[in-house]
């Protein structure tokens, strides 16, 4: 991991969504993975409003 992706000082969203991505990962199989619609897992990637 390159220093400019230290994930200790995101958002747990932030880093949940990093990590999806580099996985090639869909929010709609991770959503099904947790239970979760895929509108509540991008809520949680994305944070309050």
């Amino acid at each position: 991991m390159q220093e400019s992706d230290e994930l200790p000082t995101w958002r747990t969203g932030q880093r949940i969504k990093v990590l999806r991505q580099r996985a090639g990962m869909p929010r709609t199989v991770l959503a099904g993975m947790v239970g979760k619609s895929s509108d509540w897992v991008e809520s949680v990637e994305t944070g309050p409003s």
